[in-house]
């Protein structure tokens, strides 16, 4: 059997719901791959665990363990590193989950804040450009450690007496400031929202940001419009979420 061969097999060995017979004989020394088969599967719900804690408990051990099934033999992960598996698989399985109805219509929303703030925690705070001061003619630099958010309950809080989260709009700026470990969720409006949404994908000036947002909302940038938006930027620049702006190159 040949290199190849054998990696097939002893993926599907590790990530299928069942071990297939043929490929545990073809391998070889079937009781000690099978002990490595819960090794490798033990070690991936334990990062999946403590990534989604919340997420995790809401959804009780015996749903996790389908999906955990389910997304192994399906959608496995393809990252070198353990710590990005809890990311990959809750984005993966947020849809499952919300097409579930026996679960809480919250549990998605509560994946993906739990996603973000898992991914933030370990971004480089240091990987952007050069930056000068900030200028409404330039694009604006976001931090890296960010990630932005549209969700439908307010999963950022603490739940409610009976456990569940309050179902409305909810936009997250989920937020590491540099050479800090702490990661702090803040809320935003859905103009502020779309403003660093634009600027997130780059290539877009605060002015041409201000004008689209303004244009698809239906509002006049008027004299107070720009109040408001001036109060806005020095928020986040404070913050640390806006850095500057791109500088020439």
């Amino acid at each position: 059997m040949g290199l190849v061969d054998q990696q097939r097999n002893a993926q599907a060995v590790c990530l299928r719901s069942e071990p297939p017979q043929q490929a545990l004989a073809q391998l070889g020394d079937r009781r000690g791959w099978l002990v490595y088969r819960e090794m490798v599967r033990t070690r991936l719900r334990d990062e999946v665990e403590l990534g989604l804690r919340r997420s995790c408990r809401v959804a009780g051990q015996q749903a996790v363990t389908q999906t955990l099934d389910r997304y192994l033999e399906q959608v496995p992960p393809r990252t070198r590193l353990f710590r990005e598996v809890a990311c990959h698989f809750g984005r993966t399985v947020a849809p499952w989950w919300k097409a579930d109805a026996s679960l809480p219509a919250y549990l998605p929303d509560l994946c993906l804040y739990e996603v973000a703030v898992w991914e933030v925690a370990d971004l480089d705070d240091r990987n952007h450009p050069e930056v000068v001061e900030l200028a409404f003619d330039r694009p604006p630099v976001l931090s890296p450690a960010l990630r932005l958010l549209a969700l439908g309950h307010v999963v950022h809080t603490q739940p409610a007496a009976d456990g569940g989260y309050t179902a409305e709009p909810c936009f997250l700026a989920v937020h590491r400031p540099a050479d800090d470990r702490m990661v702090q969720p803040w809320r935003l409006n859905r103009l502020s929202y779309d403003l660093l949404c634009l600027w997130q994908a780059g290539g877009v000036s605060v002015t041409q940001a201000v004008q689209r947002v303004g244009q698809a909302h239906g509002l006049p940038v008027d004299a107070t419009f720009v109040d408001g938006l001036c109060t806005v930027l020095a928020d986040f620049i404070e913050k640390g979420i806006i850095l500057g702006s791109l500088g020439a190159r």
